[in-house]
């Protein structure tokens, strides 16, 4: 079956986007801007730096960083795969992720969620670039 047709086999759910907009929420707050669940849901899928940039342009790098970093020390621990996620280890191999989050944050989700093994590559969005 090619890859295309296996693809649309894995229902498009993995880990609880509600984790990364929580981390969002936090950093957000650590740096004086009060914003509603509601309003930062919709910007999942885009990558960090876009996120930030569009919340708090005069410091998005340093909004991204503390992001990140938030949701790896303190979120982490509360991502959890959907039941249907265990499709993943009984699909044929080769099997990829391909995330706008950073490749390293992929990696440990993938790792929390006892779901590692079962993938063969994992690229971030900051580990490919937009061609000119």
């Amino acid at each position: 079956m090619p890859v295309r047709e296996r693809l649309r086999e894995v229902p498009p759910r993995f880990a609880c986007r509600w984790v990364h907009v929580a981390a969002w929420l936090d950093a957000l707050r650590r740096f004086g801007v009060e914003i509603r669940y509601e309003e930062v849901r919709p910007l999942m899928g885009l990558p960090a730096r876009d996120i930030a940039y569009l919340q708090l342009p005069g410091r998005a790098a340093e909004l991204a960083a503390l992001k990140n970093r938030l949701f790896l020390e303190k979120y982490l621990a509360l991502v959890c795969p959907y039941e249907d996620a265990e499709v993943l280890r009984h699909l044929p191999r080769p099997i990829a992720v391909v995330t706008s989050s950073c490749g390293y944050a992929a990696r440990r989700v993938l790792e929390a969620a006892g779901l590692a093994s079962s993938v063969d590559l994992v690229v971030g969005g900051d580990e490919v670039s937009k061609p000119a």
